[in-house]
């Protein structure tokens, strides 16, 4: 009887104290899904700062279009005077040389909060997402925002790379609530959404692609490539390192040059990337993989 006792005290003084550390457990994680990332601070710069960051992406996107113009058209699209010096020393380059491309994530940004103050945009993304932001951390991409829905800062920590055959890499290395990885269960069904939607237009986007002989591409190339580009990352699977440079904006039509990244660097809160043209083969190659049906399987991989 005596021993019986014993036991049953003892029993009740293990789950006592299991109890206690499931409790002390499910404080710690609450207080570190309710924290801050240290990338993820209040923006201390001034309006000034920021425009003027704005402006210098600005000017840089300007020089790859008259840089993609002038591989097509051999001619310049703007007449902006700040940009006149470098535009003539884009375009005084071979018709194969490579266009370096080199951005910040301060950046990136600012020209994101001018574009996002424009036309009611922020209206519409604040429903979803407060204080969106992009930070570039070592070797990863951080895109980190106050998500409504969760009540806490999330955060999207991307590794880009090039793999050895040349394929963009976005790598989704950790999605993290606060400080700790999110469990898949809190966003699997946002991302299934997100991926039905994808799924639905990519068809018809395909069904239109097109690349000329003369190396433009349309609009629904564009398209299905950023569609194949998301659902890839969504997957975890490399896609085409290929980036749209757009040389003609008329009513109800694009055209873009496809030019292809044979470089990528990410570094001190920079990315570094380089553009070169595509030969036909490789444009024919392209547009083969922008109208092959998707086969991604049903069955996905789980998030790292």
């Amino acid at each position: 009887m005596n021993r019986r006792r014993k036991w049953l005290k003892l029993t009740l003084w293990i789950v006592a104290l299991l109890m206690v550390v499931l409790a002390s457990l499910s404080v710690m994680s609450y207080i570190a899904i309710r924290r801050t990332p240290d990338w993820y601070q209040p923006d201390t710069s001034t309006q000034e700062q920021r425009s003027r960051a704005a402006d210098r992406l600005e000017n840089m996107l300007s020089l790859l279009v008259n840089w993609g113009q002038q591989k097509h058209f051999a001619k310049p699209a703007t007449t902006d005077p700040q940009n006149a010096g470098q535009a003539r020393s884009i375009l005084s380059q071979k018709a194969d040389e490579a266009f370096p491309i080199t951005f910040t994530d301060d950046e990136l940004n600012a020209l994101f909060n001018k574009w996002a103050n424009t036309h009611d945009r922020r209206e519409w993304f604040e429903q979803y997402v407060e204080d969106p932001r992009l930070v570039i951390r070592g070797n990863q991409l951080i895109v980190v925002g106050k998500a409504k829905a969760l009540d806490m800062v999330v955060s999207l920590v991307f590794e880009p790379k090039l793999t050895d055959d040349g394929k963009l890499d976005l790598k989704l290395a950790h999605v993290l609530g606060g400080v700790l990885p999110l469990p898949d269960a809190l966003w699997s069904g946002r991302k299934d959404a997100i991926e039905r939607i994808l799924r639905e237009k990519l068809p018809l986007y395909q069904q239109d692609a097109g690349i000329s002989p003369d190396g433009v591409a349309n609009g629904d190339a564009a398209s299905a490539a950023m569609n194949q580009l998301l659902l890839s990352m969504l997957h975890y699977k490399p896609t085409a390192a290929v980036i749209f440079v757009p040389i003609v904006w008329e009513a109800q039509m694009s055209k873009s040059l496809p030019v292809k990244i044979t470089a990528l660097s990410i570094h001190d809160h920079t990315i570094e990337m380089t553009a070169e043209p595509m030969s036909a083969d490789e444009r024919r190659a392209l547009l083969e993989e922008l109208r092959r049906p998707e086969e991604i399987p049903v069955n996905k991989e789980s998030a790292p």
